[in-house]
């Protein structure tokens, strides 16, 4: 089991570059993109994405997450959402 913590950001026309760079920059985040959310709808979306052990105290985790967030809005991206899930089961498979 671990954290998975996400940040969603709406990125404005031609931000996308400048938000993987400013996302990428913290240790440990990562970015990805997509074109059509499921639940936010069709519009581009971007992700900020960490993991973190289940060892760590919750309320840390939460201000990890914040943190970032508040960071990515000091550099005047519009973060929509900031999220922690417990993972409980995850196993990824390679092309069969």
């Amino acid at each position: 089991m671990y954290y998975e913590l996400h940040i969603t950001v709406r990125p404005t026309a031609g931000a996308e570059g400048p938000l993987q760079s400013a996302i990428e920059s913290y240790p440990g985040w990562h970015y990805s993109c997509i074109y059509g959310d499921p639940v936010l709808g069709k519009h581009p979306y971007c992700y900020a994405t960490t993991h973190i052990e289940t060892t760590v105290n919750i309320q840390d985790v939460i201000t990890h997450l914040e943190s970032m967030g508040k960071n990515l809005r000091r550099q005047n991206f519009s973060t929509i959402r900031e999220k922690v899930e417990l993972v409980l089961y995850d196993k990824r498979r390679k092309d069969d």
